[in-house]
């Protein structure tokens, strides 16, 4: 690259010897210009690798092509870089230079023809560009399209209607000229024989007045091209056909469940809840129906037949019905029955009302159908529902709907002051619960003879001295179990009334919760059992070892038809528990799902024989208490697939170091026949799966199976946990179709438990025994205690068949290092604080060559600091360039100091250094395990110069407390590629925040 100074100097001396009259002049000049050269010669060390550049590109003609990029400095020599730029039309063969591009990157302008570029490079006092870079060339785009895109969708449309055909991707590839549409449309199937064409400059198309099933298609070109072949999109069916949009609206006051009524039996839709419409696409003729309650006992029964094209509107009414209880969150229920004959008087009823706006006018109600009941729930609500009809005059009936809040026992009751209704003789009023009444969720709705009229209903007396009581003797009229509360109305009518009612038939249990989670200390844990019942009731399943079960969730699962809206199950002891039904979210069908809680029993018996035929599995989750070494949370799902990929995640908690995780899945509505189904889970970048092939036969003759699928030393900063189950036709490397499957129930996650450094108890070498024998193992056979909240601890064993008779061996176990805080890690950043986010930075060059490539950000990270001078970091490492750039960090400090050590602190540059309250950590020792695109990688890190240092300021990019140290990081093994730089004078340095302050410490 110095020719043309070469070439300047020739041609300079070449004139001088046309100066015949000065020969000593010349000479003396010409000694000048070579003394010259020489000195400056000896101050250049040039380059010795030139580098390299990127990428090549394609653009329109008079475009501008992005940045070309710095792939690789120059490198070697020594001194300032300097750079001039050439661009050649013709590969290279002949270049021109590129004037004021003296930059290792350079912004081309708008070209009109393929041009190649280059950087040349030279140290500061060298003449001579010595580092040529490579060529990159960037094209003129050029050609027809090469991908027709996507329109889409396929659809059902009534005759006559117009349809449009959307674009969903646009056609791509080629030059830069316009695109020009045809679309096809052909009646006889997709194909482009017969096909009748639509010129367009759309990619989108209206068809109107379609009166018969039509393929469609879009082609397109670029312009100036004869070709149509490269630009084809996919085909789209419309279907004409007397569609139908029905949309169904519950404008009653409870659930109905809406089924599509067909010749073999009703096929179930969805639930609809009060107010809640929803809408299905069917055809001429088809018949809905809406129910209301269980099976045999249906409380509202409608349908309804599809009638004419377009969109129709089908409203229901039900009143005559009941909530049903929500058993997640049901805490007792019962039937609100007429109080019966009372222990003074004759009278029964339910209701009392006394109406003011008819002259103090008495009315008494007595309940319909034995449709009443109150549901109590766990927040401390209640809901009393039903209907009762005037005994004088049957058609003037009331449906009450009636909230109760704020229950209390009787020890808060009368802390507030209040009293109560005094029920009969005998009675105890402290064992009753008490509540207010809701008034802003409480009414009487007229029926019959009263229809059309409401009232509001609020408490009574306003002063809340007395409430609506539960309890023995609480209806106020016998010693029944029973219900009594005054209150008020407005509204149709004014005045103010009674209920007095026995409650019958009640279940009662403390709910079971959705989710759970137990740790390594709890000593609890849940364990699952299960059988395929299929045509096999009554059903026994049996719970072994149930002496610590302290309660069981047993769950019931249908396919295709149910009986009901609840099903009893029994327990060992003959106690009845009602199962509430739910339906499960996904891919299948006509699968419902019934769960309720028992009390310790070592059986589950269900008895329910109708439709059997439809019955999946008898499932029974046994929680346990007084587990050694149990760490494990749970949630009870409600999933259901085919031909499809269900998704679910479970937080999972976290730990200072790799541990296993074991993933216990119940499957049911599997089927005998081939078809697969597969499981993957995934945590912390590690992953494994399981494929099954229908039930499995040692859990009964049908259905299910329990599926455990294991991942092995997850991160300790994994905080959740994905599940796939993937049942696509013919995927996965399967030949076969896809199981239909419920995955309804309780999916466990069991956790490792590890003893983490500050943890683990170690016993002395001495152990003291009862009798000495040589031959007795004692000192090395001791266990390991990992409870956090020990400090120390005796453990004693005994073993039988030693000196004389049986040896006892004492362990007293202390703990050598306490855990003094843990810190929460955050993120800094560069430039004082007003850069790139970021807690760890290495000297790596990745995809652009960006410098945000070296900066990682730390994610789930927690420092741990104890009291023998350690400190520990783990976390997950996020590139901020890539965030497929992971790592696993774990990292060990010691030999804490609060005294600076020699070549520290680190010199903060961004704002004046205090280092007042700075301490230190004198070895850093660490590795790097690499996730995601650096799965393989393994680089050891250790200190580089400074120690580690802690401090208001310490992580010298911000003047909070925080942390940073340089690093030298060795490579052991590299990633699939990459490659990651190994640098023994170091090329890495940790700086982040940490919550608290060095007063922690000190």
């Amino acid at each position: 690259m110095n020719s043309n100074f070469y070439n300047s100097s020739t041609s300079f001396l070449s004139s001088i010897s046309k100066w015949r009259i000065f020969p000593t002049l010349f000479l003396l000049i010409s000694f000048m210009i070579l003394m010259s050269i020489d000195a400056e010669g000896q101050n250049c060390d040039n380059v010795t690798d030139a580098g390299s550049i990127g990428y090549a590109q394609s653009v329109c003609e008079g475009e501008a092509p992005a940045l070309i990029e710095s792939v690789e400095l120059p490198s070697g020599g020594s001194g300032q870089l300097e750079y001039v730029w050439l661009k050649s039309y013709d590969g290279g063969n002949t270049d021109v230079s590129i004037s004021n591009t003296n930059a290792p990157t350079y912004q081309p302008g708008t070209i009109t023809q393929d041009t190649w570029y280059r950087r040349c490079s030279r140290r500061a006092g060298c003449y001579s560009y010595d580092g040529e870079s490579n060529w990159i060339k960037i094209s003129i785009a050029s050609g027809n399209l090469t991908d027709g895109g996507v329109i889409g969708i396929d659809q059902t449309i009534c005759s006559g209607d117009d349809v449009t055909i959307n674009n969903i991707t646009l056609p791509s590839g080629g030059g830069c000229n316009s695109i020009e549409y045809l679309w096809l449309t052909n009646t006889s199937g997709p194909s482009t024989g017969g096909a009748t064409g639509y010129p367009s400059s759309s990619s989108s198309y209206t068809f109107n007045n379609l009166t018969e099933t039509t393929w469609v298609r879009r082609c397109s070109r670029r312009e100036g091209y004869s070709s149509w072949n490269y630009g084809e999109s996919n085909w789209v069916k419309i279907t004409v056909d007397d569609v139908v949009s029905l949309t169904v609206c519950n404008n009653g006051t409870c659930p109905v469940d809406l089924y599509h009524w067909v010749s073999t039996g009703d096929e179930y839709e969805t639930q609809l809840s009060a107010g809640e419409c929803y809408t299905v696409n069917d055809y001429v003729g088809e018949m809905y129906r809406v129910v209301h309650g269980a099976w045999g006992n249906l409380e509202y029964d409608e349908h309804t037949t599809i009638d004419g094209c377009g969109s129709q509107t089908w409203n229901v009414q039900p009143t005559y019905c009941i909530p049903p209880c929500n058993g997640a969150n049901c805490q007792h229920e019962c039937k609100l029955n007429d109080h019966g004959q009372a222990d003074y008087s004759s009278e029964t009823r339910l209701l009392w009302l006394e109406f003011a706006s008819l002259g103090n006018e008495i009315r008494e109600y007595s309940v319909v159908n034995n449709n009443s009941k109150i549901v109590e729930y766990t927040d401390g609500t209640a809901l009393i529902t039903g209907v009762a009809e005037q005994i004088d005059d049957p058609s003037y009936k009331w449906e009450y709907h009636v909230k109760l809040i704020n229950k209390r026992n009787w020890a808060e009751w009368s802390a507030l002051g209040r009293s109560y209704k005094p029920g009969v003789p005998g009675s105890d009023n402290t064992t009753w619960s008490y509540y207010e009444v809701d008034a802003t969720d409480s009414y009487f709705t007229g029926l019959g003879s009263h229809a059309g009229e409401m009232m509001n209903i609020s408490h009574n007396p306003s002063n809340y001295d007395f409430g609506f009581q539960i309890g023995y003797g609480a209806n106020d009229k016998n010693s029944n179990y029973g219900l009594s509360g005054w209150y008020k109305f407005d509204g149709a009518y004014t005045g103010h009334g009674d209920f007095n009612g026995n409650l019958d038939d009640c279940s009662s249990s403390t709910p079971f919760q959705g989710d759970w989670a137990f740790g390594c200390g709890d000593g609890k844990r849940v364990d699952i059992y299960g059988k395929g019942i299929k045509n096999s009731v009554p059903a026994i399943l049996d719970i072994p070892s149930a002496s610590n079960v302290y309660q069981v969730v047993a769950e019931i699962v249908y396919k295709g038809s149910n009986p009901g809206e609840t099903i009893e199950l029994e327990d060992d002891n003959g106690t009845i528990y009602t199962a509430y039904r739910e339906v499960p979210t996904g891919g299948s069908s006509n699968v419902w799902v019934y769960r309720a809680l028992m009390q310790p029993t070592s059986t589950v018996i269900y008895n329910n024989t109708t439709n059997q035929n439809y019955l999946q599995s008898l499932m029974a989750y046994t929680f346990r208490m007084n587990v050694q070494g149990a760490q494990q949370k749970g949630t009870f799902t409600h999933v259901s697939g085919y031909n499809d990929i269900q998704t679910v995640t479970f937080d999972i908690p976290t730990d200072a170091v790799n541990r296993d995780i074991t993933l216990a899945v119940p499957i049911s509505e599997l089927t005998p026949d081939g078809r697969y189904l597969l499981l993957r889970a995934s945590a912390g970048g590690v992953s494994n799966q399981h494929i099954i092939y229908g039930p499995n036969s040692d859990l009964g003759n049908c259905c299910l199976d329990i599926v455990y699928v294991t991942l092995s030393n997850v991160p300790g900063y994994a905080t959740e946990l994905t599940l796939e189950i993937d049942t696509r036709n013919n995927q996965n490397g399967q030949n076969v179709n896809g199981q239909s499957y419920v995955m309804a129930g309780a999916v466990t996650v069991d956790v490792e438990c590890v003893c983490e450094d500050y943890a683990e108890l170690t016993p002395p070498a001495d152990v003291t025994i009862e009798c000495t024998d040589s031959t007795d193992p004692t000192e090395t056979n001791y266990p390991t205690l990992c409870n956090q909240d020990i400090t120390d601890a005796i453990y004693t064993d005994s073993e039988t068949g030693g000196c004389p008779n049986t040896i006892t061996r004492t362990w007293t176990y202390t703990r050598t290092s306490e855990l003094i805080i843990n810190r929460t890690v955050s993120n800094t950043f560069s430039s004082c604080g007003s850069g790139t986010e970021y807690s760890f930075w290495y000297n790596t060059t990745y995809g652009t060559g960006d410098n945000d490539y070296r900066y990682f950000t730390l994610q789930n990270a927690t420092f741990k600091e104890f009291t023998d001078g350690t400190a520990h970091l783990v976390g997950q490492l996020v590139n901020q360039g890539d965030a497929n750039l992971r790592f696993s960090l774990d990292v060990t400090f010691s030999g804490r100091t609060m005294t600076t050590p020699m070549g520290s602190p680190k010199d903060a540059g961004c704002f004046s250094l205090d280092d007042s309250d700075y301490y230190y950590y004198l070895q850093t020792q660490g590795t790097l395990t690499g996730q995601g695109d650096f799965a393989g990688a393994l680089v050891n890190i250790s200190r580089n110069g400074p120690a580690m240092q802690l401090g208001t300021g310490a992580n010298v990019q911000e003047n909070l407390f925080g942390a940073s140290g340089w690093l030298i990081p060795e490579v052991v093994s590299q990633p699939s590629g990459y490659t990651l730089p190994s640098c023994p004078q170091g090329c890495a340095d940790f700086n982040f925040r940490l919550s608290g302050s060095a007063g922690d410490i000190n």
